[in-house]
């Protein structure tokens, strides 16, 4: 009985320190007027407050660090076969990647897209982009692969962005076993990935032992959201990228905000803007 007694008082102690923990940190956010379905962001920073409270609280009881929580989470799940895909796991050196080839025949060479994902450089995994890695290559009928970069803060700067450039280099240079058109790949990513995707894109710029990259350089896109912290750093590294005499496709989502794409398709939560900024990216590919 003592032991049941002390379960219980135990149990309860706990769900009253996360509940305390999430309503602390909740009345620190309010969401925006212009996003559109605000009742699925409410319910989805709900959930990010629970998951980084419920973490601080693992933590602290010594049960696992916050962040190996979190990941677990956010990590993602395998699907179904894709219909229309052929999916395949690999490594490129050592760093893991995904590719995505569409199964109908091609007139000729595909285009190709090296795809970063986010997560501040600490969460996610190649399958927490598993949806939109899929879209892109389904909708844009090219091959898309997707990097599995080593995650902070165990692997610190600049691993994710070496492993980025490896898996890349290593794409290029092996191009003729994938169908792909050397000369219409681009690297690619969202937050996070978006940054890796600029500096490898940088840093490939120089190389004369390389197919040359199609687009982030020479030729660039940027989406931008209007609710986020790195809106302004979007509008000026298109100014910059401008300055410099590069071409950029911008689009802007008036209604959107960080990380909305990564939420396309996700169990009913996605949201229409992030879905039209997903089309913009597919087009951009398309009429490369």
């Amino acid at each position: 009985i003592l032991t049941v007694i002390l379960l219980v008082i135990f149990t309860a102690s706990f769900i009253l320190a996360i509940m305390e923990t999430i309503q602390s940190e909740y009345s620190n956010f309010s969401i925006p007027p212009g996003v559109n379905h605000s009742g699925k962001l409410q319910i989805i920073l709900a959930s990010m407050i629970s998951i980084s409270a419920m973490g601080k609280i693992l933590e602290k009881m010594r049960v696992c660090s916050q962040i190996v929580f979190a990941r677990y989470l956010l990590s993602g799940r395998k699907l179904r076969p894709e219909p229309r895909l052929s999916l395949w796991d690999a490594r490129f050196g050592r760093v893991p990647v995904r590719v995505y080839r569409p199964r109908a025949p091609s007139a000729g060479l595909r285009a190709a897209a090296i795809f970063f994902h986010g997560g501040g450089w600490r969460y996610c995994t190649i399958d927490t982009y598993e949806k939109v890695c899929r879209y892109i290559a389904r909708e844009s009928d090219s091959l898309v692969v997707s990097v599995g970069y080593r995650l902070a803060p165990e692997h610190p700067y600049p691993a994710a962005y070496e492993d980025c450039l490896n898996a890349t280099i290593h794409f290029m240079k092996n191009i003729e076993h994938y169908g792909v058109d050397p000369a219409n790949v681009t690297v690619c990513g969202d937050s996070a990935g978006g940054n890796l995707a600029a500096a490898v894109s940088q840093t490939l710029a120089g190389r004369s032992d390389l197919p040359k990259l199609r687009a982030q350089l020479p030729e660039s896109f940027i989406l931008t959201c209007e609710y986020d912290v790195l809106r302004d750093d979007g509008l000026l590294y298109k100014k910059r990228l401008e300055d410099n005499g590069v071409r950029v496709t911008w689009y802007h989502l008036e209604d959107g905000f960080h990380g909305i794409i990564s939420l396309y398709d996700f169990y009913g939560f996605s949201f229409p803007a992030g879905k039209r900024g997903l089309d913009r990216i597919v087009k951009f590919i398309k009429d490369l």
